[in-house]
């Protein structure tokens, strides 16, 4: 029965690394892939999750095995996503919200529980700096439709819940559009001004909330590039392998 459940657990968090929203943002498993996706099992021994599950090559293959999205090679010890995401429309930022002004004791897993009534949910991510691990701030929380998504939004909006009163949010497709907007205003800049030290200039963090339709206070924040962590930072941890490589005897 333990094994069992721990294979659930695996075939779980396998599925999560080879889902189409994790792929298609994730670029160490990107550079990994063969020409049909295919990835090799002792690629995730290195990953946290995994390590912590106690998973094994043939633990992972039978778990693998077992999944209806995953496809598994058990010749080459390879495994792949059962469909790639590179050969559809890229709809993800359309079904995205960028979320701020929740508890900062908000984890993947209790932000999931938050949105889950309004659809399914893909991907959390919950950004941090890249030297120092801090949290950001904010977080991206992409659904399954864009229906969904805007109804989130709407939910957010009017405080339908206690727990999404004090939050803002915004689509990540106008995130995308702000962000934009501010590089554009950064590099007019000036050589004087460009010197001069602005809050947030090299966060381009921007207390722009306020020029929203929304006519809420805040500020924006941009750069989801450093440490982009949805509930597993692949490339952060094959750093944290490389390093420790590097250092054993």
């Amino acid at each position: 029965m333990a094994l069992k459940s721990q294979r659930k657990r695996l075939q779980r968090q396998l599925e999560f690394y080879l889902s189409e929203s994790n792929v298609r943002q994730d670029k160490y498993l990107q550079q990994n892939m063969d020409d049909e996706g295919f990835l090799p099992i002792s690629l995730f021994l290195s990953f946290n999750r995994l390590k912590a599950m106690k998973a094994t090559e043939r633990l992972i293959l039978e778990a693998a095995e077992k999944s209806n999205v995953i496809r598994a090679d058990s010749a080459r010890m390879m495994i792949a996503p059962a469909e790639l995401p590179f050969d559809k429309e890229d709809l993800s930022d359309e079904q995205t919200i960028y979320l701020e002004g929740f508890d900062p004791t908000h984890d993947h897993d209790s932000l999931r529980k938050i949105f889950a009534s309004f659809g399914k949910i893909n991907l959390v991510s919950m950004p941090r700096f890249q030297q120092s691990r801090k949290f950001k701030g904010f977080a991206f929380v992409e659904f399954a439709s864009q229906e969904a998504a805007q109804a989130a939004l709407e939910a957010i909006k009017s405080g339908a819940t206690s727990e999404l009163q004090g939050m803002k949010a915004m689509s990540k497709v106008t995130w995308q559009e702000m962000k934009e907007k501010l590089k554009a205003q950064l590099n007019a800049q000036s050589p004087e001004e460009a010197t001069t030290p602005t809050k947030g200039t090299d966060d381009l963090e921007a207390s722009a909330y306020s020029h929203s339709h929304q006519a809420q206070s805040g500020h924006i924040h941009f750069r989801d590039d450093d440490g982009h962590e949805i509930g597993e930072d692949a490339v952060r941890e094959e750093r944290q392998a490389k390093k420790q490589r590097t250092e054993s005897p």
